[in-house]
């Protein structure tokens, strides 16, 4: 097993990346109401948690749920109970009088750049669909079974399929037409 199982690897993935979910969800409104530097860094949160998830379907995400099933069902839960806590915080900021969180330009309230690290770096290790790819991307391609430098390999490259696709979501949603 040599480079070429990266490309089935990287078509699976590109897939996930294209996917809809929290993390490009987080990573677009922050894209639209918050400067660069704020919205660069929950991409390196959510760059932080792509590895860390790679790595760990690399090294045994597929034998620790075959270990402990239960793990799955514990991510799911997590994963919805923190997105049910973001969108209750909207809708009580809402009901509060207030109206959402943006001012007159449809600028959100300053997000610290530590606190979009952190956000973007929960948003993805609560997200149910980064565990669902991550452990059927090991899983189908067998790229966990080849040589260490093909799996680190694979891991880059999700690493860096996401930044790409973030970065160009960021060029996109900070336009002035959006």
């Amino acid at each position: 097993m040599g480079v070429e199982a990266l490309l089935p690897f990287a078509a699976f993935w590109l897939v996930a990346v294209f996917t809809p979910g929290p993390n490009t969800l987080l990573f677009t409104w922050l894209a639209l109401s918050q400067p660069r530097p704020v919205v660069l860094s929950a991409l390196a949160g959510i760059l932080a948690c792509t590895t860390l998830w790679g790595l760990a379907g690399l090294f045994g995400l597929i034998w620790l749920t075959a270990q402990f099933p239960d793990a799955y069902h514990a991510v799911k839960v997590a994963g919805g109970l923190y997105l049910m806590w973001r969108g209750a915080m909207l809708v009580r900021h809402a009901f509060s009088g207030a109206g959402l969180p943006w001012d007159a330009g449809l600028r959100l309230a300053p997000v610290p750049p530590g606190r979009a690290v952190r956000m973007g770096f929960l948003t993805n290790l609560s997200n149910a669909k980064s565990f669902a790819f991550v452990t059927s991307l090991f899983a189908s391609t067998q790229i966990a079974r080849g040589p260490l430098w093909l799996g680190l390999s694979g891991v880059a490259l999700m690493v860096m399929m996401s930044g790409a696709w973030y970065v160009a979501l960021m060029a996109l949603f900070s336009r002035p037409a959006f």
